[in-house]
């Protein structure tokens, strides 16, 4: 009884689990002069996107973003015929709508 107890008292109170589709993302690509476009997370930097993207959210409410932009031009990531976009997309109407944040 003492085993299964708290379990039991779990189930009665707990709220069935819900997924919540995301309705927000961010994302920090390179763009050169070529007009090649390259995820960030594919730079094999030790971040992948949910960590980017995570990241933008904080200082993209923060009012921070390009506090945040210009550390990771200055993290040596990116070559000097290189720009740095940060893209906020939306979904509305059941289609996702890009936005250009930043670009440096």
């Amino acid at each position: 009884m003492s085993d299964l107890f708290p379990f039991m008292r779990f189930g009665m109170f707990a709220e069935t689990v819900q997924s919540i589709p995301q309705q927000e993302k961010f994302t920090v690509v390179i763009s050169s002069r070529d007009g090649i476009i390259q995820s960030l997370a594919d730079r094999q930097i030790g971040l992948d996107d949910s960590h980017l993207n995570y990241l933008c959210r904080i200082y993209y409410y923060n009012h921070q973003l390009d506090f945040f932009a210009s550390h990771l031009q200055k993290s040596g990531l990116l070559q000097k015929n290189e720009k740095l976009l940060i893209l906020h997309k939306t979904m509305e109407d059941h289609e996702w709508k890009h936005d250009t944040l930043l670009t440096k």
